[in-house]
C-alpha cells in the first residue's frame, strides 16, 4: 500500500516540436511570395489561352472565343432531307418526257441522277432546255450540286487518257453553264472521272450532296 499523498508519476506528455511550426511558417511565406510574384508578372494571353480552353471545355462543354479568335468553319447539315430529295426527282422524272430513261440512285452521303446518254449539245441546249424543270427544281434544294462527266478511257495499252479528262470536263462545265442559265443560282462543283468501259459518248451524272450549298454568287458571277 502506497503512502498516503503520493502520485504515481504520469509519463511526459509528446510536445510538438517548435522546428516544425517554424517549417510550416516558413512554407507559407514561400508560397505566398510566389503567389504575390506570379500575380505581378504580365501573363502572354495566347498562354492563358491555352491553360484555359481545356479546362473550359471539359467544365461546360462549350468552347471559350477568346476576342479576335477564328473559329473554323465546319461543314453544314443540307436542310433539305436526301430522302425527301429523292421523291421530288422521281417525282420529277416520272413527269417530264424530257428526261425519260434517267435514274436516281442514293450512295451513303448523296444522290446520284444520271442522265440519259445523249450528246453534250442536248443536254446544254438552252433554246428547247430538257433541264428547265431540273434546274428549276434545285433551286429550291439547299444541297450542294455537284456536276459530273464520265468518259470511257481509250482501250489501247498505254494510252493516255489526258484527252478523254479534258472531253469530260468540257461536258460538265457546258451542263453546268446550262443549269446557271436556267436559273441555278448557287455555286456548282464541276469534275470529269475517265472510267474503264465501253462507248464514247460521255455520261453526265448531277449529284445531290448531304452537306449545305454555299450562298448563291452576286448576279452575273458565273464561276464554277
Amino acid at each position: 500500500m502506497m503512502p498516503f499523498g503520493f502520485e504515481r508519476d504520469q509519463p511526459p506528455r509528446p510536445r510538438s516540436p517548435g522546428w516544425m511550426i517554424t517549417f510550416a511558417d516558413l512554407m507559407s511565406l514561400l508560397v505566398s511570395f510566389f503567389v504575390l510574384l506570379f500575380a505581378t508578372t504580365t501573363v502572354e494571353r495566347g498562354d492563358w489561352e491555352r491553360v484555359v480552353q481545356p479546362i473550359s471545355e471539359y467544365l461546360t462543354g462549350h468552347r471559350l472565343a477568346g476576342k479576335g479568335a477564328a473559329e473554323v468553319p465546319t461543314p453544314g447539315k443540307a436542310r433539305i432531307d436526301l430522302g425527301y430529295a429523292a421523291a421530288l426527282l422521281d417525282k420529277l422524272l416520272a413527269d417530264q418526257k424530257a428526261l425519260v430513261g434517267a435514274t436516281v440512285r442514293r450512295e451513303e452521303h448523296r444522290l446520284v441522277l444520271s442522265l440519259p446518254a445523249a450528246p453534250i449539245a442536248h443536254w446544254a441546249d438552252t433554246q428547247t432546255p430538257p433541264l428547265l424543270d431540273l434546274a428549276r427544281l434545285l433551286a429550291n434544294f439547299e444541297n450542294h450540286i455537284a456536276v459530273i462527266a464520265h468518259r470511257a478511257a481509250n482501250p489501247a495499252p498505254g494510252a493516255d487518257t489526258t484527252r478523254e479528262w479534258v472531253t469530260a470536263l468540257g461536258a460538265a462545265n457546258s451542263v453546268a453553264g446550262a443549269l446557271r442559265h436556267l436559273g441555278y443560282q448557287r455555286p456548282l462543283s464541276v469534275m470529269a472521272m475517265v472510267d474503264l468501259g465501253d462507248g464514247d459518248q460521255t455520261r453526265i451524272e448531277i449529284a445531290v450532296e448531304d452537306t449545305a450549298a454555299a450562298p448563291a454568287r452576286a448576279e452575273g458571277d458565273h464561276a464554277p
